[in-house]
């Protein structure tokens, strides 16, 4: 394993030949290639996440292919309990070391990150490539999570250390009680601490996302323009209650082609990911006694239908019971009697996947990426002004040539000798540079006869205005 700050000891009960240490922190394929200390201030630590990417070494940049859903198996898979430091490289205190307990920590979110949440996100990813840096200085794409330590213990005291990982001069790394993971046993459920906040339901610090990609959605506000304060994941409604509930991640859309003419046209993948539960139950787990509220599945409604913003909700008549919980107690989402496709099936849902009950990976294949389509969208052509006949308007320049027009480069706004607007009157007429060659025939004298202008075939001189001015040779009165 590969860290930011000096090396690390195993996890405590993890010996280095165990298959869960080699699995998440050894080899080309470990699911944890790095750890970093202090990445998000001070007494925080971060977990990266190795993604499928490609890579540009000569000139550091990165495209990360795979979705959020690997980062979503391990925030539902895992939880941190604590973590042990060892501070060394001091040439006066000598070497420490402390315990932590750690759990999993609010970042504010900034325009150098890409977050998968609409609120609160336990994990974030890059936008620039000097955001995430390897120890030999090459860029590495990997989704961060974002971790936060409240000193336990200091275990070996070293001058007036108070045990904040701020100090300049020194080095960190997992000490010999290693880094406390413990594994749930839920994998179709999603939880969050509760916070109420003036009657919706929020959350103190993180929602963990279901193993199978689901994930609540914070609404902003619900159907009204003055509710300024949010309606949050799910709560209550005149009629009974109603829960938010973003799929996005899940194999039915990540394997969904929106744009697709083929087999994709016309399908629905909420319709076909709602097959895969029987319902929905939501309870205190911190007080089950109270009693839980069920969503059918067939009260669902789109929210949101956008490949990368795909969200549902449900209701039920029946009202969450607010004034009984508390905060900071732990609510459990559980999609109930949840399957997904099997791990080596590669077809999507109306192709054909095989489909099983829901269960943990192996740790072998958890370092595996989902399967996501993303549809390649060509940039539409650069357009510019066009003078056609006479008017100006906005072609690209391939449509322009071939109507015949004249084209002023690609992001022009205006034509040059197309359109002559300088006759405030508003009777000075156009002047046009594709006017045809002509011909004029004489019916007549000049002082009494018939002028004829012959404009070319098939072309007609439409909305131009010829003016004949005669003018007499003084030499010939």
């Amino acid at each position: 394993m590969a860290y930011n700050y000096g090396s690390s000891e195993s996890t405590a009960g993890w010996p280095d030949d165990t298959p869960a240490r080699i699995a998440l922190f050894s080899g080309d394929d470990a699911l944890i290639p790095e750890f970093g200390c202090g990445t998000d201030g001070d007494n925080t630590f971060s977990l990266f996440l190795k993604t499928t990417s490609s890579t540009n070494v000569d000139d550091v940049t990165f495209s990360r292919e795979s979705a959020w859903r690997k980062a979503y198996r391990f925030l539902n898979r895992f939880d941190t309990v604590n973590i042990s430091m060892d501070r060394f490289g001091s040439p006066n205190d000598g070497d420490g070391s402390a315990t932590y307990n750690a759990k999993r920590s609010f970042f504010e979110t900034t325009t150098n990150y890409e977050t998968p949440f609409d609120h609160k996100p336990p994990c974030r990813f890059p936008f620039f490539p000097s955001s995430n840096q390897t120890m030999d200085g090459l860029t590495s794409p990997l989704i961060e999570l974002v971790y936060s330590m409240a000193l336990n213990n200091i275990d070996t005291a070293v001058g007036g250390w108070d045990g904040r990982l701020s100090d300049q001069g020194v080095q960190w790394a997992i000490g010999a009680k290693g880094l406390g993971l413990i594994q749930n046993t839920t994998p179709d459920a999603m939880e969050f601490s509760l916070l109420k906040q003036n009657g919706k339901i929020d959350t103190t610090r993180t929602v963990i996302p279901a193993y199978s990609g689901e994930i609540l959605s914070f609404q902003p506000n619900l159907n009204t323009a003055d509710d300024n304060l949010g309606f949050g994941y799910m709560g209550n409604t005149e009629n009974g209650s109603i829960i938010y509930i973003d799929i996005t991640e899940t194999d039915e859309v990540l394997r969904w082609n929106p744009d697709d003419e083929g087999v994709d046209a016309g399908i629905k993948p909420e319709e076909w990911w709602v097959k895969t539960i029987s319902g929905i139950q939501v309870k205190n787990s911190d007080k089950p006694n109270i009693g839980s509220v069920n969503f059918k599945k067939g009260t669902m409604t789109v929210v949101s239908k956008d490949k990368n913003n795909y969200i549902v909700s449900f209701t039920s008549p029946k009202q969450f019971p607010l004034s009984s919980w508390g905060n900071g107690q732990n609510i459990r989402v559980l999609l109930k009697r949840k399957k997904t496709i099997r791990l080596d099936d590669d077809r999507k849902p109306w192709g054909g996947a095989e489909y099983e009950n829901i269960r943990y990976r192996s740790l072998a294949d958890e370092f595996k990426d989902d399967v996501f389509f993303q549809v390649t969208e060509e940039p539409p052509p650069l357009t510019g002004a066009c003078c056609i006949d006479g008017e100006c308007t906005q072609q690209t320049r391939d449509d322009c040539e071939a109507l015949g027009g004249e084209f002023f480069d690609e992001g022009s706004e205006t034509c040059t000798d197309c359109v002559d607007d300088s006759d405030d009157s508003g009777d000075g007429g156009q002047q046009s540079t594709n006017i045809l060659p002509f011909t004029t025939t004489l019916n007549g004298t000049l002082e009494n006869g018939t002028i004829t202008i012959n404009y070319p075939a098939p072309f007609e001189a439409t909305d131009v205005t010829f003016e004949v001015f005669i003018e007499k040779d003084p030499d010939q009165s």
